[in-house]
């Protein structure tokens, strides 16, 4: 009942059959004050405890058709409750909206099976009292009170879906499906397929008594389609419910495999740059480096790396390190790698260096120094902040001092990391050009 009137033009509607007594289910049935401060108030206390047989006989409730593939139709309604009820009448075929050309006095039943109609058809049912006469036309009697009006027959509500949500994505492997619980239903059955037409189903569940369904493990980054039917002892099988679809989430990325420095490696700089094999499918790498085996602290603690390499300076000479890495996405993150070491150079393995570092450099006059106590082969290899090398050289040098100008080797300004190698002697010391 929907209320219209301003407030205080209250609606007396007192000894009315609502269909029950329970007064918060009769309120909820009325659209009034409680809903709209501006309206009126609907009273409807005390209502009728059962339908009053002097007031016309009340239209059938819930009636629903239902195709049996057999070239019939099964109806079937909700019992009116009026104590002076004698039966029901179905009609059928040529509807005009006050008659159709068919009718059948099916008697006090609340199921029929109709021959001869399908399901596209305008069918509907009505009630019909003590007082009905036979020698009355239909809408005689429907005037009179003595027959109800029309109520059309409808296809049984599907089940409405609920959970996960339509089109949802990184949905758990495992979950639990959910929809509505439809009125009437004695068991519901679920189909899940990874292909729309439901052609082949993951999962083909039938005989359900409650309106959830646990569903997995399932594939990671995979789209499946869902669907649900209902069935009830008198509305027969309903139609399907719209088919939703969700997809889960991708799984975490495997463990990374560290590359480099090799693992107890020694005489590392005191800025290493620390590498690994990128990873299928991750987003992100974390590293960790500590002093600790257990990593109980850190030296460097950093997430959402997106190369495979990274530098850590500021480090202690002669000192062991441990260090690790895990890969990321939206699945998760990896298990750590395996923990490998490294030791840092002793400050004092080349005494004979001079100008071997230094914070900052000029283009136009930095130059590299360096001593050789013997004649050996050297290698001098430079890598940009993200481990690429991008030039390097090698010969054969006599005893004595050298020196290399940097602006002979046409580097761009930025950071770079100088490795500097001699047979049994390898060092990598850290530089930043100006460009001044």
């Amino acid at each position: 009942m929907y209320d219209s009137l301003p407030q205080g033009t209250n609606i007396f509607a007192a000894n009315n059959w609502w269909g029950q007594t329970v007064s918060s289910n009769i309120q909820a049935m009325i659209y009034d004050y409680v809903n709209n401060s501006a309206l009126s108030v609907v009273n409807f206390t005390p209502p009728l405890t059962s339908p009053d047989t002097n007031a016309p006989v009340m239209p059938p409730v819930n009636v629903v058709k239902k195709d049996l593939g057999t070239g019939s139709i099964i109806l079937s309604w909700n019992a009116n409750l009026e104590s002076d009820l004698v039966g029901y009448r179905v009609y059928y075929g040529s509807p005009t909206g006050f008659s159709f050309a068919n009718s059948i006095n099916v008697g006090n039943v609340t199921t029929y099976t109709l021959s001869g109609a399908s399901l596209s058809d305008t069918i509907a049912v009505t009630a019909y009292d003590k007082q009905r006469s036979a020698s009355l036309t239909t809408l005689q009697n429907q005037e009179a009170g003595h027959e109800s009006w029309y109520t059309n027959a409808a296809p049984p509500s599907a089940p409405v879906l609920i959970a996960p949500a339509n089109n949802t994505v990184n949905q758990p492997i495992s979950l639990t499906m959910s929809w509505n619980t439809l009125s009437g239903a004695t068991s519901y059955r679920v189909q899940v397929t990874t292909g729309f037409g439901f052609s082949t189903t993951v999962l083909d569940q039938g005989g359900l008594s409650v309106s959830t369904q646990a569903l997995g493990p399932l594939y990671y980054g995979t789209t499946y389609y869902w669907r649900v039917d209902a069935v009830g002892t008198t509305m027969g099988t309903t139609e399907w419910s719209g088919i939703w679809s969700f997809t889960t989430i991708i799984s975490a990325p495997a463990v990374p495999i560290l590359s480099s420095p090799s693992n107890h490696a020694v005489n590392e700089p005191l800025a290493v740059i620390l590498s690994w094999g990128t990873v299928t499918g991750a987003a992100a790498y974390a590293l960790q480096t500590s002093s600790a085996p257990d990593f109980s602290s850190f030296v460097f603690n950093q997430s959402n790396l997106t190369s495979a390499n990274e530098m850590v300076d500021s480090l202690q000479t002669n000192t062991l390190y441990y260090w690790r890495v895990n890969a990321s996405n939206a699945g998760g993150a990896s298990l750590w790698s395996d923990a490998w070491t490294f030791t840092t150079v002793y400050s004092g393995v080349l005494a004979s260096t001079k100008n071997v570092m230094k914070t900052n450099f000029s283009i136009k006059s930095s130059i590299l120094f360096y001593t050789i106590a013997k004649p050996c082969a050297i290698e001098i290899s430079i890598f940009d902040m993200h481990g690429r090398k991008t030039c390097g050289i090698h010969r054969m040098v006599s005893t004595g001092s050298y020196s290399l100008p940097l602006k002979t080797l046409s580097l761009a300004p930025g950071g770079y990391v100088v490795q500097f190698k001699t047979p049994g002697f390898e060092k990598r010391l850290l530089m930043v050009l100006s460009g001044r």
